[in-house]
């Protein structure tokens, strides 16, 4: 079985209720990345901070994702700006031409299709909501959204 990338392995647990009042608990891991001092990336998605992967200025989106794949993981970072309700932006990288311009690359597992659609259909057709990033791999599929530290890392 594909292990998880070792600063995604879930540390805390984050209680999370939801609207119908039920209580869930999300196994968290709070990976660290290093805000990208260098040259800005051309288009910034409207501003939107930057971090170091790889050696190079990404999206922590992106950095996360990045992480899944180099694991052994398939993966897209999930996006919904400028996109149709129910027509994600799926993305593999960020060519910096803009995000309607940004290739999408849809998932090719049927399992995360199937996943993704479902969650989908219980949010009235929309993918608006859905985390950040969806991987999978032998058969299980893990979600992870990206949030900033109050620090200003995420």
């Amino acid at each position: 079985m594909t292990a998880l990338p070792p600063s995604l392995v879930p540390a805390t647990i984050t209680d999370l209720t939801l609207p119908s009042g039920s209580l869930v608990k999300i196994p968290t891991a709070r990976p660290i990345f290093s805000r990208w001092r260098g040259e800005p990336l051309q288009d910034s998605f409207g501003g939107k901070p930057t971090v170091e992967s790889n050696g190079a200025a990404c999206f922590a989106e992106l950095a996360i994702l990045r992480l899944f794949l180099s694991a052994g993981w398939s993966g897209r970072w999930v996006e919904m700006y400028g996109a149709p309700t129910n027509q994600p932006k799926f993305l593999l990288e960020w060519a910096g031409c803009g995000i309607k311009a940004e290739r999408t690359v849809p998932p090719d597992d049927a399992v995360a299709v199937a996943r993704l659609a479902a969650i989908a259909s219980r949010n009235r057709g929309r993918y608006s909501g859905c985390w950040d990033v969806v991987a999978w791999a032998d058969g299980r599929i893990v979600f992870a959204e990206s949030k900033w530290s109050r620090k200003g890392v995420p």
